[in-house]
């Protein structure tokens, strides 16, 4: 009995050291991707407008500020932690796909995309599972101008008419796209702050 005591608590204090020992690796690797998603995303806002921004007005405002936004936040991601997707990107992708329902194409948004990349991301079991690091800082930087973009194209659909026709005499107003993304962080609510933007009237 004395004997089958020893070897279980030998067993124990064994799981134990190779729970502490994994669980220290899986925070230092935690911070090495932190290191190199945070390189990377600096590197995409320090860098040529990415092809996802829009070649016009609206795409410009729209990236000056989502570098206003990280700015603001000392470059703190947004979307993702450590490489890992945060739940914030499963509201985003659920607004996104009712684009339909308000009149817009979820394609414009790259839903298909997103999804497919949150699923590859959550495959890991029992593992530090997530985006590559290395990616894992542009892809913030995009969830964040979706947003944007998103959020703008629901409460200022007249913006594109408006820019387009010269003829166009309503002057739309102005949508502060930054304020309304940093209040849906502050308040956990991404999912809501879109949906409470849906347009009244039944077109655009």
């Amino acid at each position: 009995m004395a004997k089958h005591s020893r070897l279980t608590v030998t067993f124990l204090i064994a799981l134990v050291v190779t729970v502490v020992v994994a669980c220290g690796k899986i925070q230092i690797g935690g911070f090495q991707k932190q290191r190199e998603m945070d390189v990377a995303l600096r590197g995409v806002l320090a860098g040529r407008t990415p092809e996802y921004a829009t070649k016009d007005p609206e795409g410009a405002r729209l990236w000056k500020q989502t570098k206003t936004f990280y700015e603001r936040r000392q470059f703190a991601p947004a979307w993702v932690e450590k490489a890992k997707p945060g739940p914030q990107i499963d509201e985003l992708v659920e607004s996104l796909r009712a684009a339909e329902a308000e009149g817009l194409d979820p394609q414009l948004y790259n839903v298909a995309m997103i999804e497919e990349r949150r699923k590859e991301a959550s495959k890991g079991f029992l593992s530090d599972k997530g985006f590559d690091p290395r990616e894992a800082g542009a892809l913030d930087v995009w969830f964040t101008y979706l947003y944007m973009k998103y959020a703008s194209d629901l409460a200022d659909g007249l913006s594109d008419l408006a820019s387009t026709d010269p003829a166009w005499k309503i002057k739309p107003e102005k949508f502060d796209s930054l304020s309304h993304l940093e209040n849906a962080l502050t308040e956990n609510r991404i999912a809501d702050s879109l949906r409470e933007l849906s347009p009244r009237a039944s077109e655009y």
